[in-house]
């Protein structure tokens, strides 16, 4: 998919071919740059758009920023700055006006197309690749599930978001490694691997990430209701609201007990009867313990749950088409190489731990104070960040305090590490950094970009997986992929069973992907199955119907290459026509920016974009039949750099685009 700038490709030069639309501008800021040298402005000072009527021309540039600056009028201005353009014979801008403080600008239109389609022609499956001036390492930590439970609805934004800007940043040129950061320290492991030790020996009633799911809930419900009753005979007789409220509370995990024992009733019998003769917390708290020392009875106890949970997440993730070049394991990088050790006992030596109630915490709030680390946090003058426990009172380290030596082993790796983590998780992204900044790595956190997300909303509340309330990533690809064939079924008659379900698939598993994506991070994501399988409007479906009719009409030609004919693009004239190829040249310099600004969602806009073009294209105009000779070349020469152009931006999103639906 990497293009090698050394190699030469025929025809145009290659900034023209990685980039046309970008040429473009290059020309632009080569004409203004000398007249806006001259009454004292520069092109970075002007805003490039589009005119709100194609009859204005095809470029737009605003001076009112740099108006305001000089104080000119910026009529004048505009005025002014035309008279000093000096256009070339051979140039892709032919003509300016100035316009109510704008300059617009007209093409050279046959010459433009003709280099967006040797463009195509050239580059093809690689059209869209924009290389950065610098290639950098870019390290991407995402997905990273603690194995306890399957992948839910939350993760898969996490997962479909990792996975399709590490092909982004691929398109832009940089040198990217994916890594799954397997969290096995920790108490919630240590509940599952309790759990699993008193019925591993049972029959797996679920794939193995749904079945460990199961025991991590039901022994977390068995613990909580011990530990609810427990405080409820202490206090019934002092304090009856207090033991109202626990009544409610054990009523509640009770309930979530009886639902997984409708579905595992094996299971929460065998867990039952294993906590009536033992405190299940002391024992996961030992082993907790003896697994971060390494004891061979924890070690391989945790990793053996560990290990069956994964296979159900690579058979998840693979049905997503996602892969990971690096699986870290939370003990090999940070616990047993006494990584975190050394972090924790550097820390020490700053001076900013203290000992509070025989646990270790690191003083956040008083060190970004004394050492001004606002501006290198980020952090607005004032903000406080609160003190924080980096080691537990019986010795054992915090998820946080292992995630400060995990950033820093991804430090010495890349130069650029993207963890791609919820927006909940932004106060302990923060803590970490302020670690980092008094081991000595202030410079260093600007190369670590905490990628935040905002919640999936689901009906029926909150997601929670100690109590097992959560739609898996699992039930909610079955469902699109069972929706998507009913739409196939009943606009595709006569096609085959294994047809059907190889579509359905590949149109279920597009929407869902394309409903998590173009949505930006920033905003809580609303998922709505009648909008995700719309087949009308802005969605995969949408997007893939798009390609298959431009398919369609491309095996109906009988050409073999349309893109290999000598083609006239003068004769690309109607505004449909006008409107695709601008946005087909478009393309490698939307993928640069969204890039550069880590916006996946630009890239689904795009997509969307560019099919409602041509299904727009496609209603009014013939490909096929028309005439003369000539123009049919030239569509179908268009037709088939849309397919690449739209293709390629479908794998920058991870969804494949059918031939047929």
């Amino acid at each position: 998919m990497i293009i090698d700038p050394s190699r030469p490709t025929e025809g145009a030069p290659l900034s023209e071919l990685l980039d046309p639309y970008g040429r473009v501008i290059e020309e632009l800021r080569e004409l203004l740059e000398p007249a806006l040298s001259e009454v004292g402005g520069s092109f970075d000072e002007v805003s490039v758009g589009r005119p709100p009527s194609r009859e204005l021309g095809d470029i737009s540039v605003s001076l009112f920023a740099l108006a305001r600056r000089l104080s000119a009028d910026p009529d004048e201005l505009c005025r002014e700055v035309l008279r000093g353009v000096k256009f070339r014979s051979d140039g892709l801008l032919v003509t300016g006006d100035a316009v109510r403080g704008f300059l617009n600008f007209r093409l050279n239109r046959p010459k433009y197309f003709g280099m967006i389609l040797e463009a195509v022609r050239n580059l093809r499956e690689r059209y869209g690749y924009n290389p950065a001036e610098r290639s950098l390492r870019v390290l991407v930590e995402h997905t990273s599930v603690t194995p306890v439970k399957p992948i839910h609805v939350g993760h898969l934004r996490n997962a479909l978001l990792g996975d399709s800007l590490a092909r982004l940043l691929r398109f832009r040129g940089h040198e990217v490694s994916t890594h799954f950061y397997v969290n096995d320290v920790g108490l919630q492991v240590a509940y599952a691997a309790y759990a699993y030790s008193k019925a591993r020996d049972l029959e797996p009633r679920a794939k193995p990430d749904h079945w460990i799911g199961a025991m991590y809930t039901v022994i977390n419900a068995l613990t909580e209701v011990i530990e609810l009753r427990r405080r409820y005979e202490e206090v019934k007789q002092r304090d009856p609201d207090q033991a109202i409220s626990l009544l409610r509370k054990i009523d509640e995990w009770m309930s979530v007990l009886a639902n997984f024992k409708e579905r595992y009733p094996e299971l929460v019998e065998r867990l039952l009867s294993a906590v009536e003769g033992e405190d299940p917390m002391d024992e996961i708290h030992r082993l907790n313990m003896d697994y971060e020392r390494g004891e061979l009875r924890a070690v391989r106890l945790v990793r053996e749950v560990s290990q069956r949970c994964l296979e159900g997440y690579k058979e998840t993730l693979k049905r997503l088409g996602i892969s990971f070049d690096s699986w870290d394991w939370e003990s090999d990088l940070t616990v047993w190489s006494d990584l975190v050790y050394e972090v924790v006992e550097r820390l020490r030596r700053t001076g900013y731990v203290a000992r509070e109630d025989g646990a270790l915490v690191l003083l956040a709030d008083q060190a970004v104070r004394d050492l001004a680390l606002h501006e290198a946090l980020g952090l607005p003058r004032g903000h406080e960040v609160p003190r924080f426990v980096i080691v537990r009172s019986d010795g054992t380290t915090l998820y946080v305090t292992r995630d400060v030596a995990y950033a820093m082993w991804k430090l010495r790796r890349a130069d650029l590490v993207i963890n791609v983590i919820g927006v909940e998780q932004t106060l302990e992204q923060l803590q970490v950094k302020v670690a980092l900044c008094l081991l000595g790595m202030r410079g260093d956190v600007r190369r670590m970009v905490h990628y935040a997300y905002e919640v999936v909303n689901i009906v029926g509340g909150r997601l929670s997986g100690r109590r097992g309330r959560y739609i898996t990533a699992d039930e909610l690809i079955d469902e699109a992929v069972r929706r998507a064939r009913r739409e196939i079924e009943s606009r595709s008659r006569g096609m085959s069973e294994s047809e059907a379900a190889r579509i359905a698939e590949i149109v279920g598993v597009g929407a869902v992907k394309y409903a998590f994506l173009s949505v930006s991070p920033s905003r809580p994501l609303s998922f709505d199955w009648s909008r995700v399988l719309d087949f009308s409007r802005n969605s995969g479906p949408f997007i893939q119907y798009a390609y298959t009719r431009a398919r369609s009409i491309l095996r109906k030609s009988g050409v073999e290459d349309p893109l290999a004919e000598d083609v006239d693009a003068s004769l690309l004239k109607e505004e449909l026509e006008v409107e695709l190829m601008e946005a087909i040249g478009e393309f490698p310099h939307i993928v640069a920016k969204a890039a550069d600004d880590l916006r996946v969602d630009a890239i689904a806009g795009f997509a969307n974009r560019i099919a409602t073009i041509f299904n727009s294209f496609y209603d009014r105009h013939s490909v096929l039949s028309a005439k003369p000779e000539g123009l049919r070349a030239a569509r179908l020469a268009m037709t088939y750099a849309f397919c690449i152009t739209l293709r390629n931006a479908l794998h920058i999103l991870g969804i494949e685009a059918p031939e047929r639906m």
